[in-house]
């Protein structure tokens, strides 16, 4: 091989990679490797890789993913038409075609063959003997090598890759041991009284457990119309082929939270705008009613088989038209399986619509979680869809209107805005909960739960202007946006005096007013949205999914009292009150200040000095110019006092400032 030989990477190439890792997961990286090669040895020829790809080049591609989601984008995408579809299962079918051929898969199975028989060389006699004691009994307790592959579980379908040790029946593990715990029992006894061992001599009463019962010849073949056969127990054979069990309504339209979540991306959606209009001001319609220009049927009854059937081809997505649209409530769960996903595989032009629940009519929501418990049952699903149980997911009959919509927003600026806010980049960790392979349930919560996150002054003002950034206004959206935040980054909540809680409220109230468009600057708003921060930090600490569930309701509402009450926020609405009460005792104490500022002193007991008015001569002379008067103090009748104390001062007579004039000048 050429030292300078490289491999030219191309779609189909990196489509390979990505169906082998997400298809396959049971493979490790050299079968993965092996098949790479095989499927495509032509054109590595041409490249002069006549080997083949290293492991190193074949990792390092993959990780390309993520460091440059540029090159991948078409390679991640989903299928969009049948024709995308059908050329996908001739990949899938193709790569099984050259695991058969490498034999992949069944080495590890034939391996297991020896290691359940073989001897040592340097095994005891007594050792021997116990084992040919066994087989003289002539048990029927299955071992590993022995048991087929249908029989590993009851749910085995035909085309699946052969089980390993670990998937095999442990009771049976369980029961060989004690096999050979008795057979060793026995050779010690018969070694004593005889001084010699017998490898051939078997005991003459037996005490080794009753023969077993071989479940393969019970298993009973089911066959689908799409999908591989099953095989199954009796039992669950026939409760598979009864009659699905109807959903009753108070089971079926179990209430979200306010605020209900869609992810979009027309560039790639075949039906583009036609299904998602939400950014041309025609909200969303279901691709089974997208071209319809009559009245929409009204949703059909909780009761109804139609139901069974839609729901099923739902959650198997099966490319039919689906009179549902997808929503969900959970935020972290639809931007940590979707939409960050989809951003860092190199899709730019993805959105997500804010939707208010309360807009749309309550049977117009159904929630599949029943659904898809009975459809398990009746062995409906086909290539893991039954894993999935739909408990964050609502679906919405036939179309959302636009007036349900709150606001449509970029996710590519979403993750912009939180990178520009330290509180909010250090808190939400989008690339923590956006790791591939990675189980939202099994992985990513417990390790957000560890981390131990509190609400800090910098994250409650990220909160805030993450909320003018939705677009929220009305009080109850922004109660259930805090609450998912909360509750769906596991955020530690500490206990707080009702003063620091109000502090942290007008935090919140300010840093969302001062960034919105849609606040408004009164009193009673400002208010508003203080309460809808700190009811939703009590509704999302150590809460609970789904709470408005019947039939556990009553019990998570009176869970979040409790757990409220010992953070200090048992009434988030008295903190407000006396807040408001302290205020208006400080502005009736500074009016108070300022009306006795102004107000006349007190009158004492002995006579004050008073001004009085006199005439002077002139004005009273009748041909005088006008009433004259000059300020005197008040005198008695003595003349001689007279003089001394009447002073005149005429300001229109300028001959009276003349002695002062002239000492000026």
């Amino acid at each position: 091989m050429p030292s300078n030989a490289r491999n030219k990477w191309d779609v189909d190439q990196r489509r390979t990679l990505v169906i082998l890792h997400t298809n396959f997961p049971g493979l490790s990286t050299n079968q993965r490797l092996a098949i790479f090669n095989a499927y495509h040895r032509d054109h590595l020829l041409t490249r002069g890789l006549l080997n083949g790809l290293g492991v190193k080049a074949f990792r390092e591609q993959y990780g390309e993913r993520v460091s440059k989601p540029q090159n991948w984008g078409l390679a991640c995408a989903q299928p969009s038409n049948d024709r995308e579809w059908q050329r996908q299962r001739e990949i899938i079918q193709k790569i099984r075609t050259i695991a058969a051929t490498l034999k992949i898969g069944e080495t590890e199975t034939s391996s297991l063959r020896p290691t359940a028989t073989r001897q040592s060389p340097a095994a005891s006699p007594v050792r021997i003997s116990r084992r040919r004691v066994i087989r003289k009994q002539e048990c029927h307790v299955a071992v590993p090598s022995e048991q087929p592959i249908v029989q590993a579980t009851d749910e085995a379908e035909i085309p699946e890759p052969p089980m390993t040790p670990a998937t095999f029946s442990r009771k049976a593990i369980t029961a060989r041991s004690k096999q050979r715990h008795s057979a060793a029992k026995r050779s010690r006894v018969s070694a004593g009284r005889k001084a010699v061992v017998i490898p051939s001599a078997a005991p003459q009463q037996s005490i080794l457990p009753s023969p077993s019962t071989d479940k393969s010849t019970n298993k009973i073949p089911l066959v689908r119309n799409n999908g591989p056969v099953v095989f199954l127990s009796p039992e669950k054979h026939t409760n598979a082929q009864q009659e699905l069990t109807p959903v009753l309504p108070q089971e079926a339209h179990n209430p979200p939270s306010r605020l209900l979540f869609r992810y979009f991306d027309n560039s790639t959606s075949y039906l583009g705008a036609r299904a998602n209009g939400a950014l041309e001001g025609r909200g969303f319609h279901a691709t089974g009613f997208s071209f319809n220009n009559c009245r929409l049927p009204k949703p059909p009854a909780s009761v109804s088989d139609r139901l069974f059937a839609d729901i099923e081809n739902h959650i198997n997505r099966n490319h039919v038209a689906s009179p549902f649209i997808s929503t969900t409530d959970n935020l972290i769960w639809l931007l940590s399986r979707i939409a960050l996903r989809e951003l860092y595989n190199g899709k730019l032009n993805g959105y997500i619509s804010i939707i208010d629940s309360e807009a749309l009519t309550r049977e117009a929501i159904y929630h599949p979680k029943t659904w898809h418990g009975r459809l398990k049952a009746a062995y409906v699903f086909t290539e893991g869809a039954w894993h999935y149980t739909g408990r964050s997911e609502y679906l919405v009959w036939a179309q959302i209107p636009q007036h349900a919509v709150v606001n449509t927003f970029s996710v590519r600026r979403l993750v912009e805005l939180v990178d520009g806010i330290s509180g909010l980049r250090i808190s939400l960790r989008f690339d923590k909960i956006s790791r591939r392979m990675r189980s939202l349930e099994n992985f990513i919560l417990p390790e957000l739960r560890k981390d131990e996150f509190e609400l800090t002054a910098e994250t409650i003002i990220g909160f805030g202007k993450l909320c003018a950034f939705l677009g929220l206004g009305d009080p109850g959206h922004v109660q259930s946006l805090v609450t998912s935040l909360v509750f769906g980054w596991c955020f530690q909540i500490r206990a707080q005096t009702p003063e620091t809680w109000a502090k942290d409220a007008a935090l919140f109230a300010e840093a969302l007013m001062t960034g919105s468009d849609k606040a408004v600057f009164r009193l009673e708003y400002v208010e508003q949205m203080k309460l809808a921060y700190l009811f939703g930090v009590r509704e999302g600490h150590k809460g609970t999914l789904n709470m408005l569930h019947e039939p556990a309701r009553e019990r998570n509402v009176n869970r979040m009292e409790r757990t409220a009450a010992e953070i200090g926020l048992a009434s988030p609405a008295e903190i407000i009150l006396n807040e408001l009460q302290n205020a208006r005792n400080a502005i009736e104490q500074y009016a108070d200040e300022d009306r006795a500022r102004f107000s006349l002193p007190a009158l004492t007991a002995a006579p004050t000095p008073s001004r009085t008015m006199i005439q002077t001569p002139e004005s009273s002379q009748p041909d005088g110019n006008g009433d004259d008067y000059v300020m005197a103090d008040e005198v008695d009748d003595n003349d001689d006092d007279l003089v001394d104390a009447v002073i005149y001062e005429n300001d229109d007579d300028p001959s009276s400032d003349y002695e002062d004039n002239n000492g000026l000048s």
